[in-house]
């Protein structure tokens, strides 16, 4: 709140009409509220000050956000340097207990690159975006290969995690001679918890923005409707620019990296508690990790419906079983898996919350996935139709290019016995050569040309 004197600064003069008019001295600031309270006071009718039009209450809240990321950021790269020079240097000394040495990998993971990372580009390019939201944008999707270092990041926090509990004392000890407020554990959650924070940040500028267009699109309409003859006869100026990406476009396509991003965080975290995989299947090297969701899924087998977390890779869809051990602890038990060589996908119009899958190949297994949402199963059967789609053009790709080769292959052996029966006889060229071919006996033949139909 604005602060402000007390009432009695106020002045009350009169205007040429005989009105009383309130005045404030310019060094001092008033409150609205504050104004007029003392008018209703001194029986003065209030003072009618400018209010805020929506669309200025928008491109505020877009400055305040952005400003708000970049204080963040900054708090964040801080933080991950405090972590990277007061706390990782503590792992090469002698005096460290013997069950910690050689452990900095599994406790600190990937995290001096990715403050690397955001202090020396991501922060910078935060910085020289100055309020341009499609720049902003632009700059998350910049080093969007590089957000996949969370991934690593994310998938070693549990253990990283025990680790540092079972050592309590000597990070507890380091923590007080730092003086630090937060313990070693709550500064090794902050690159898990960071993607979301940028995933709530995109979300409210997405939102703002598109309430921000559309109140300066209504206030356009209202303008234009008071200037049409200027408008019809003022032309246009200059080329449209519909080509260049508008801040919105940019925004939503940062938004949308940001949540694969959180997915594949998300997807790489539960990844770790699932139990009973065999051997033989490696999900690492089963290419990105798409979707993952909670169904109620029945097999064709033993016709039982049960909650199973399905999830969906490049090369395969792996059904596991939920098991909760308290409400926010929950592991999985491997149940079965179907390469996407091998899926088929039903999807019926009239069923909004159901769709099926099964072997395509041997009609050995199939399960019906039924969601309460309609939209997580929509999403579903467009990511299994497409990779189905892209990996039949992929085949057909495959295909033509095996065709291809048999047929440079059947040419090459052609021209090569073309001009084995060339030297032999010269009758039989498909290019005729002039001059005498004799065939068969004495019989001469003149040919100059010959003609492959």
């Amino acid at each position: 709140m604005v602060p402000y004197q007390k009432y009695d600064s106020i002045t009350v003069s009169s205007d040429e009409f005989g009105s009383e008019v309130c005045h404030a001295p310019d060094t001092e600031f008033l409150t609205v509220s504050a104004v007029n309270e003392w008018c209703v006071t001194k029986s003065i009718e209030p003072v009618l000050m400018p209010v805020e039009s929506k669309k200025e209450k928008y491109r505020r809240r877009l400055t305040e956000r952005v400003n708000e990321l970049l204080h963040t950021e900054n708090v964040y790269v801080e933080r991950l340097k405090h972590v990277v020079e007061d706390y990782i240097p503590e792992m090469t000394k002698e005096d460290i207990p013997p069950t910690l040495k050689g452990m900095k990998p599994d406790i600190f993971a990937n995290i001096e690159r990715i403050c690397r990372f955001h202090a020396e580009e991501f922060l910078p390019a935060l910085r020289d975006c100055e309020n341009d939201l499609r720049k902003l944008g632009q700059c998350f999707r910049r080093y969007e290969q590089r957000f996949n270092m969370y991934v690593m990041y994310s998938r070693n926090n549990k253990r990283a995690t025990r680790l540092v509990y079972e050592h309590k004392n000597f990070f507890q000890e380091r923590q007080l001679e730092l003086g630090d407020r937060l313990d070693l554990s709550s500064y090794l959650l902050e690159p898990v918890q960071r993607i979301p924070r940028y995933k709530l940040f995109l979300d409210d500028l997405v939102k703002t923005y598109t309430n921000y267009e559309n109140e300066r699109c209504e206030s356009d309409s209202r303008i234009s409707k008071l200037s049409v003859d200027s408008d019809e006869t003022g032309g246009s100026n200059g080329e449209s620019s519909d080509a260049d990406e508008t801040p919105l476009e940019s925004l939503k396509l940062a938004k949308t990296m940001i949540e694969c991003v959180l997915t594949a965080v998300d997807g790489i975290m539960a990844l770790e508690n699932i139990t009973n995989c065999p051997p033989h299947l490696n999900l690492l090297n089963q290419g990105r990790l798409l979707r993952q969701n909670e169904f109620y899924a029945m097999d064709n087998a033993r016709r039982r419906r049960q909650l199973m977390r399905v999830f969906l890779f490049d090369k395969l869809v792996l059904i596991t079983a939920v098991y909760r051990k308290q409400l926010t602890v929950e592991f999985f038990i491997y149940k079965d898996h179907i390469p996407v060589d091998d899926l088929g996908i039903t999807a019926k119009e009239q069923d909004k919350y159901k769709f099926s899958i099964w072997y395509k190949k041997r009609n050995l297994k199939s399960y019906k996935l039924e969601t309460r949402e309609p939209v997580i199963r929509n999403a579903w059967v467009v990511e299994i139709t497409s990779l189905l789609w892209e990996q039949a053009m992929q085949k057909k790709e495959l295909l033509m290019e095996q065709r291809q080769k048999r047929i440079s292959m059947a040419s090459i052996d052609s021209q090569e016995s073309t001009e084995t029966d060339r030297n032999d006889d010269k009758y039989n060229s498909l290019r005729g050569v002039p001059g005498e071919v004799r065939r068969s006996g004495d019989k001469t033949f003149r040919r100059t040309t010959w003609y492959c139909e």
